[in-house]
C-alpha cells in the first residue's frame, strides 16, 4: 500500500483533498489511491481507499494532517483550521515534524491517536513535532514588545463535557510559546476523558499543563428554585452548559434515595436575580411520580452531570513539563492517574491534587516551588519509591512577585488530606523536605536521611520543656544563657556572649528576641560543646525547633545534636537529630517561617523517644574538621578567617506531641503560611496584619509607624516589600516598631513581637 505520509512540511506544497460521504453510498471505485470520508460516525473506520477496483477501510486509520489544507508557521488561523479538520475524521492523526502555530483550541475525539514525530528535549533527537500558541512580534525592531495573546486550552475533548475515553496523544510539543506561568494557559484538558495516555509529551509555559478532573462537576440545590429554574451553589460555564444531561440525588422524608434527571436548557448569567441558576424544565424520575418541579428539590440535594465516564484512569508517561503555575492538576475526582518516568521541572508546582484518590507517581521533580502537593480530600495517593526530588522548595528562586509557590518542599499534605503515601524517595538539597500538616494522617514510609528530615507537621502538644528557651538571662557563667552547661574549663580561643534583637539586630536569627553567640578565634581550636540535659517520657513523640545563624567565618564549623547521652561512647548513644556542619547564612534571609531549611537557620523534626531514656540532651558543639596524621589524638577545629568564627543559637524549642510547635503557632498560623491574596497598603502610616506573612506596599508617602497585630498576637512575622517604603521608630501604642527599616521592592524584613512593650523588634532585611 502507498505510503501518503509527508515526511516535512517543507516538501507539502499542494494538499490532498479528501471528499466526504454518507456510509454506503461512496462513488464507484476505480481512481487508485483516492481517499474518502465516511461521515456516518457509526462506521469504523472513518477512512477508506480506492485501489482501483474497490473500496478499502484504511488499515490503521491514520491520516497525514498535510491532506487536510495547508499550514504555514506565520498563520495561526489557517493552520489551526486544517489541524481540526483532520481531527474531525475521528481517525488517527499524523503530524509531520514542523512547527504548528494555533490561535484556539483543538478538539479531538473518543478512540483517536495523535502524534507527530518526535519532542525536543535532551535524548529526543533533531526532529520534532511542536503545536505553539506564539507570541506576538513588534512591528519593527524599534517597537516594544507586545503583550502575549490570551491564554487558550489547546486540546480539548470535541464532546466536552460529556464522556470522552481511548485517547493518544504522544511524541509532541505542546508549547505556550514560553510565556511562562501564563494563567488559564491549558495544554491538555482531560476534563471527562478517561482510559487514555499522554506519551512522550513536552509541554513549556502553561498555568495548568494537564488538567484532570471528573466532568460530573457537583454542586448543590439552594432556596429558592421556582418555575422551570434551578437555584444551586455554584455553576461553570463550560461543564453546566445547554443541552448537558444533569442528575440530582436526595434522600425522601422516608429516607428512601431519590434520583431526578433533566436537561440544562440555558445558565443564569452573573446579572442574574437568581444566579447561580440552572434552567431545567420538566424534571422525570422512576422514583417518585409525579416527578418534583425545580422548587419542590429539597435544598441540599446534591446536583452533578448525568455522565459515566470521569477524568480517570488516565497515564502520562515519559514527558517533561517545565515554566507552568501547574504540571499536572487532578482535582473533582481526577482519580486512578499513573504518571511514570516523567521530569517536572522550574514549575510553581509539579503536580496537584485535590479531592482525588488513588493516583500514582514516580518521577523526577528538578527546581519546582513543591514537587507534589496534596490538597484537601486527597486520599490513597502514592508518590512511589524511586522519585527524585532535587533543588524543590529553594524561595530564593522565585524572584517574581506575581508567581511566588504558595508552599514549599518536595512533598506537602495539606490538612484534609489523608492516607497518602510518600515512599522512600531521593532527597537531593537541604529544602526537598517531606511535610505533613494532618497530625499523622499520611505516611511517609523512608528511610529517610537525617540530614532532610521529615516533618509532621500537625498540632504540637503545648509548652515548651526547654527554660529560656529565647536565650534571655545569662548563667552564673559570664556570656553562657541560663541552664546550658559545659565540659571542664571555657577555652581561652574562644567566648560566648547574649545577643538581643534590641541591642543586636543584626546578630539574632530570624523569628528569635536573643540568641546565644559563640566565638572562636582564628586558628586551631579544641573540642568542645554546649549542652543541657532535658528531662522526658520513654516512648513519647517531641517535636523540636530552634533557629541558628552562622557568619563566613564560621561556615562548616558548628554543629547542632540532639541525643540520649552526652557522650558518643555510651552504649545507649542515639541521635535523635543532627545538622551536619552549618552553613554560613548571608543568604539566609529569604527562608519563610513554616518553611524548615536548617542550612539557612530553620530547624524543625519530630522524634520519638526510645523506650527507656528519660532525658536527653542538646548539644552545640564546634565542628572537628582538622586531623594531624602524625597524633591521632590532635583532632581540632581549624578556624581560618582572620577575624575569627561566629555561631548565633536561638529559641530552643521541644514540645510534646508531634506537630510544629507552639512557638511557630502562637502568631495564628497553626500549619499554614499565608501567602496569597493582595498586599497590605500602609495606610495613615499603619498596617493591620491578620497573618505571619504579608506583602506589603507602599501606599501614600511610604511610611510605616505601626504594624496592628490581631488581639492576643505574640512570635513572628514576616515582611516582603513590593514597593520602596521606610519603618521608623515614632509610632506610640502597641504595635509600634523597634527597628528602623529601609525597604525596597524584593527585600524581606524578619519581626518578633514583645508582648510586654508592644514593641516589633526586626532583623535587617
Amino acid at each position: 500500500m502507498t505510503d501518503y505520509r509527508v515526511s516535512d512540511i517543507s516538501t507539502a506544497t499542494t494538499p490532498t483533498i479528501i471528499e466526504s460521504f454518507p456510509y454506503g453510498r461512496l462513488p464507484a471505485a476505480g481512481s487508485a489511491g483516492r481517499l474518502a470520508r465516511v461521515t456516518d460516525t457509526t462506521a469504523r473506520p472513518r477512512l477508506w481507499l480506492d485501489d482501483g477496483t474497490r473500496w478499502s477501510p484504511l488499515v490503521d486509520n491514520t491520516v497525514n494532517v498535510l491532506s487536510f489544507g495547508p499550514v504555514s508557521p506565520t498563520d495561526p488561523a489557517t493552520t489551526r483550521a486544517t489541524l481540526q479538520a483532520a481531527l474531525d475524521t475521528g481517525a488517527n492523526v499524523y503530524l509531520p515534524a514542523g512547527v504548528y502555530p494555533i490561535d484556539r483550541t483543538l478538539f479531538f475525539h473518543s478512540g483517536q491517536a495523535i502524534f507527530g514525530d518526535g519532542r525536543s528535549g535532551p535524548g529526543s533527537g533533531a526532529r520534532f513535532t511542536e503545536i505553539v500558541v506564539p507570541q506576538p512580534k513588534p512591528t519593527t525592531p524599534q517597537d516594544p514588545p507586545p503583550p502575549p495573546p490570551p491564554p487558550i486550552i489547546m486540546f480539548q475533548s470535541a464532546t466536552y463535557p460529556e464522556g470522552t475515553r481511548d485517547v493518544v496523544i504522544r511524541d509532541l510539543n505542546i508549547n505556550n510559546n514560553n510565556n511562562m506561568w501564563q494563567p488559564g494557559s491549558v495544554g491538555i484538558d482531560f476534563t471527562g476523558v478517561g482510559y487514555s495516555r499522554v506519551e512522550r509529551v513536552c509541554m513549556r509555559g502553561h498555568g495548568t499543563a494537564i488538567k484532570g478532573r471528573d466532568s460530573a462537576l457537583r454542586t448543590y440545590v439552594r432556596a429558592g428554585s421556582h418555575d422551570s429554574w434551578l437555584r444551586v451553589t455554584a455553576t461553570d460555564d463550560l461543564l453546566y452548559a445547554d443541552g448537558v444531561a444533569i442528575a440530582i440525588e436526595y434522600r425522601s422524608s422516608e429516607g428512601k434515595p431519590v434520583l431526578v434527571q433533566g436537561t440544562v436548557q440555558a445558565v443564569a448569567g452573573p446579572n442574574d436575580p437568581d444566579y447561580p441558576a440552572l434552567e431545567v424544565g420538566a424534571l422525570r424520575s422512576e422514583d417518585v411520580s409525579p416527578p418534583p418541579s425545580p422548587s419542590q428539590l429539597p435544598v441540599g440535594a446534591k446536583v452533578f452531570h448525568d455522565n459515566k465516564i470521569g477524568g480517570y484512569y488516565n497515564t502520562v508517561v515519559a514527558s517533561e513539563i517545565a515554566n507552568c503555575l501547574r504540571g499536572i492538576s487532578l482535582t473533582n475526582d481526577g482519580d486512578a492517574w499513573t504518571v511514570l518516568d516523567g521530569n517536572f521541572m522550574s514549575n510553581i508546582c509539579g503536580i496537584y491534587v485535590e479531592a482525588s484518590d488513588a493516583n500514582r507517581f514516580r518521577s523526577s521533580f528538578v527546581l519546582n516551588g513543591v514537587g507534589v502537593e496534596f490538597g484537601d480530600r486527597s486520599a490513597d495517593n502514592t508518590v512511589l519509591s524511586g522519585s527524585k526530588f532535587e533543588g524543590n522548595g529553594n524561595p530564593g528562586r522565585w524572584t517574581d512577585p506575581s508567581v511566588q509557590p504558595v508552599v514549599l518542599g518536595a512533598v506537602r499534605c495539606h490538612k484534609g488530606s489523608r492516607q497518602n503515601t510518600i515512599e522512600s524517595c531521593q532527597l537531593s538539597d537541604s529544602t526537598d523536605h517531606v511535610l505533613d500538616e494532618t497530625d499523622g494522617d499520611n505516611l511517609y514510609t523512608g528511610p529517610h536521611s537525617t540530614s532532610h528530615p521529615t516533618m509532621p507537621s500537625g498540632v504540637g502538644g503545648g509548652g515548651n520543656i526547654v527554660s529560656n528557651g529565647d536565650f534571655v538571662v545569662e548563667s552564673t557563667v559570664p556570656g553562657i544563657a541560663d541552664g546550658w552547661a559545659f565540659k571542664g574549663t571555657v577555652p581561652t580561643t574562644m567566648d560566648f556572649s547574649i545577643r538581643s534583637i534590641k541591642d543586636h539586630p543584626a546578630e539574632v536569627p530570624p523569628g528569635t528576641r536573643a540568641a546565644q553567640l559563640w566565638h572562636m578565634d582564628q586558628g586551631t581550636n579544641v573540642p568542645f560543646a554546649l549542652y543541657r540535659e532535658i528531662a522526658v517520657t520513654p516512648g513519647q513523640w517531641y517535636t523540636f525547633t530552634a533557629r541558628t545563624m552562622v557568619d563566613d567565618g564560621g561556615d562548616g564549623l558548628y554543629t547542632l545534636f540532639i541525643t540520649t547521652t552526652f557522650s558518643s561512647g555510651d552504649p545507649r548513644y542515639k541521635q535523635l537529630y543532627y545538622t551536619g556542619p552549618l552553613r554560613s547564612h548571608n543568604y539566609y534571609i529569604r527562608a519563610l517561617p513554616g518553611h524548615d531549611d536548617y542550612n539557612t537557620g530553620l530547624h524543625r523534626t519530630s522524634f520519638k523517644i526510645p523506650d527507656g531514656v528519660d532525658s536527653i540532651f542538646l548539644l552545640v558543639r564546634n565542628y572537628l574538621n582538622h586531623t594531624n596524621p602524625e597524633d591521632p589524638k590532635d583532632r581540632s577545629c581549624l578556624v581560618e578567617a582572620k577575624d575569627g568564627a561566629n555561631a548565633w543559637f536561638g529559641k530552643f524549642h521541644i514540645e510534646p506531641g508531634r506537630g510544629i510547635s507552639t512557638e511557630s503557632r502562637d502568631s495564628g498560623v497553626m500549619s499554614h503560611v499565608q501567602t496569597t491574596g493582595a498586599p497590605l497598603t500602609i495606610n495613615d502610616k499603619a498596617i493591620t496584619i491578620t497573618h505571619p506573612f504579608h506583602a506589603v506596599a507602599p501606599g501614600t508617602g511610604g511610611t510605616l509607624k505601626n504594624i496592628n497585630p490581631p488581639a492576643g498576637f505574640s512570635g513572628m512575622i514576616v515582611l516582603h516589600a513590593t514597593g520602596t517604603w521606610n519603618a521608623t521608630t515614632d509610632g506610640t501604642g502597641a504595635g509600634k516598631i523597634g527597628t528602623p527599616l529601609s525597604m525596597t521592592a524584593g527585600k524581606t524584613a524578619f519581626g518578633w513581637y514583645d508582648t510586654g512593650s508592644g514593641t516589633w523588634w526586626f532583623t535587617p532585611a
